[in-house]
């Protein structure tokens, strides 16, 4: 192949041979490995804490007051809000499996953040609700941290896990009535009219 990639793995081989060489391709494959599992523990993360919502949004009548007088930290769930986040790290696994490291890391800060501002709009109810140890994301792996844009690894096949991030995009929230129960307006004023008249 004539890529980039293969040109500059061709070059870095002429000036450490075969020896050199396997030992720096092993230590990037070890780099992009390491990212793979920090995006996928994040999916799976994202994962639960969108189930959460969606698990809320069935139990209505335990919060739904608190939302509608407007209790600090509470309000409507919405489990859409980590659609953003689950594309940018769908798109960093990808990268990686590429051999992209340099790439992988430009997007996955923007991951990082996508999934912290979605964290921080998780109502109240839902942080209460959770039994999983399901938090807001610490940094990026340290792997990652000495990663030039320019760096590569060798590629791999994409883990299976990373199709969790295309079920947590087509979640498709339904949202149902919040009223405690179906009431019809009482119409004794309408008999009294009524009656009145034919008299």
């Amino acid at each position: 192949m004539d890529d980039k990639t293969s040109r500059a793995m061709k070059k870095l081989g002429g000036a450490l041979g075969n020896k050199g060489l396997d030992q720096v391709m092993a230590q990037q494959a070890g780099k992009r490995d390491d990212m793979l599992k920090f995006v996928v523990d994040r999916l799976k993360n994202i994962r639960d804490l969108q189930l959460a919502e969606a698990r809320e949004l069935k139990d209505q009548r335990d919060w739904h007051k608190a939302v509608f007088k407007g209790r600090q930290g509470f309000h409507m769930p919405d489990p859409g809000r980590w659609k953003e986040a689950a594309q940018h790290y769908k798109n960093v696994g990808e990268a990686l499996c590429r051999g992209q490291l340099g790439r992988a890391k430009q997007l996955l800060e923007r991951a990082v953040e996508a999934e912290q501002a979605a964290f921080d709009a998780v109502p109240k109810q839902v942080l209460d609700s959770l039994m999983s140890a399901s938090s807001a994301p610490e940094g990026t792996p340290e792997s990652g941290d000495n990663v030039s844009e320019q760096e590569t690894a060798p590629g791999c096949e994409k883990p299976a896990e990373l199709k969790m991030a295309d079920r947590i995009i087509a979640m498709q929230p339904t949202l149902r009535n919040v009223t405690a129960r179906p009431t019809r307006p009482m119409d004794w004023f309408r008999r009294d009219e009524e009656e009145e008249e034919e008299e």
